[in-house]
């Protein structure tokens, strides 16, 4: 058995606890393996992939998206997520998967949204999505208008570093209707008045992956030039985290 995992589960300690208890050897510290044990006890006691992959689901907490394969079951993909992005893709006698729409867009337009605690099982050709709960669902059709030329790399060598030099770009572009006439930034969505903001005296910067690096760049600018002490947490994080 194979699993992908994408994101963090809040209570593997205890769960890998219980796992050991019961006999299973772990060999390493990750939460993602104890998600294989999981579903292979669930295996053990009769259940096929995708039932083992369902209890497996009920018991874990976190946000996480999930791709399971079996060599008993070869022609066979179970997946679900839980608050982390997971798209599904039909093509002929193929279906797909990937944590973002441009990565399928080379194969199909057939594109489908997986929503919280939904499980999918792909086969050759076919997609079906089930609740937790084990009822049968209609996944999401995605409606794609813009093409693969749009999501290219545009001569970098990986995603992430065409993202990184477009930043400054993608600043101005945010920044161009949210500028009044005396040359002042609106945020109108924040609902803050002068005095809300004036009030303010520590700002928390909550991110991950390569968001947390841009925030601590963040942070100098914000101490230098708003003279507010700043910190940066790493949002898997910040939530045990008793900040005064």
């Amino acid at each position: 058995m194979a699993l992908i995992h994408n994101g963090i589960i809040e209570n593997h300690a205890a769960l890998r606890a219980e796992l050991v208890a019961e006999g299973h050897v772990m060999t390493s510290e990750t939460d993602t393996e104890v998600m294989v044990h999981l579903i292979e006890r669930h295996r053990a006691a009769g259940l096929d992939l995708t039932e083992a992959t369902r209890a497996m689901l009920q018991v874990v907490r976190g946000a996480f998206s999930v791709a399971v394969i079996c060599a008993d079951e070869p022609d066979t993909i179970v997946a679900a997520r839980r608050s982390t992005p997971l798209v599904l893709g039909l093509h002929d006698d193929a279906a797909f998967l990937a944590s973002d729409i441009p990565a399928l867009l080379a194969y199909t337009r057939r594109l489908y949204a997986l929503a919280d605690d939904e499980l999918a099982v792909l086969t050759p050709g076919a997609i079906t999505v089930t609740t937790l709960d084990g009822d049968t669902v209609d996944p999401v059709a995605l409606n794609i208008t813009w093409d693969l030329e749009a999501a290219r790399k545009d001569g970098y060598d990986d995603f992430m570093s065409k993202e990184m030099h477009e930043q400054p770009r993608a600043v101005a572009d945010t920044l161009l209707d949210r500028r009044n006439a005396a040359g002042e930034l609106v945020l109108d969505e924040m609902r803050l008045s002068p005095d809300d903001l004036r009030q303010i005296d520590k700002v928390f910067i909550v991110a991950c992956g390569s968001s947390y690096h841009s925030a601590l760049v963040a942070k100098y600018a914000i101490e230098k030039w708003v003279q507010l002490p700043t910190e940066v947490d790493i949002a898997s994080e910040f939530l045990y985290r008793t900040p005064c």
